[in-house]
């Protein structure tokens, strides 16, 4: 996997998790809705992997839709799902979790479509509707790609519907080639 600016070393060590994230990219253009979790501490490179991946999803003529959960007392019910929105300069926000979800059938229908969510341990419970509302949809080329952070012995049991990739630390002379 080849880096896709100056600013970013090439991705080290994590090939087998970057095709697992491609052939989940292969099964959404094809029509099969998928999910892709992928946990570890912070720190091991969740986003790292995550953003060249979202490179090469770009490179595929896939429109790729970004949010964040935030981990603050004042932080926005939906605010993964309405800073999707707000990137694609769309007026009026919908209302209810379920009309999210249809905007983003609708998009998928466009072209391939690829959500990108950080950090979902603090997703709130209104966005945990849109994404089983998402995860209802049939035959879309839509493929949800979620972060989460695995803090000590936590279990990395994957949310619901979606295939796991959990990030282990790198080996000793991989760490030093990175």
């Amino acid at each position: 996997v080849q880096a896709r600016s100056r600013k970013q070393a090439p991705l080290v060590g994590r090939q087998a998790e970057f095709d697992q994230l491609a052939r989940a990219l292969d099964a959404a253009c094809a029509g099969a809705p998928a999910g892709v979790e992928v946990a570890g501490p912070p720190g091991i490179g969740k986003t790292r992997l995550v953003e060249e991946f979202l490179h090469h999803a770009h490179q595929r003529d896939c429109r790729v839709l970004r949010g964040s959960c935030d981990s603050g007392l004042g932080a926005a019910p939906l605010q993964p799902f309405r800073q999707m929105m707000q990137s694609l300069g769309t007026a009026e926000m919908p209302a209810r979790p379920h009309a999210f979800a249809a905007a983003f059938e609708r998009l998928a229908a466009e072209q391939p479509l690829v959500l990108f969510i950080d950090d979902w341990q603090w997703a709130d419970d209104a966005s945990h509707q849109v994404l089983a509302g998402i995860q209802r949809q049939d035959g879309l080329r839509l493929l949800v790609v979620l972060t989460r952070r695995v803090v000590g012995s936590a279990a990395a049991q994957a949310t619901a519907g979606f295939d796991a990739v959990t990030l282990a630390p790198l080996g000793q002379a991989t760490a030093a080639e990175a």
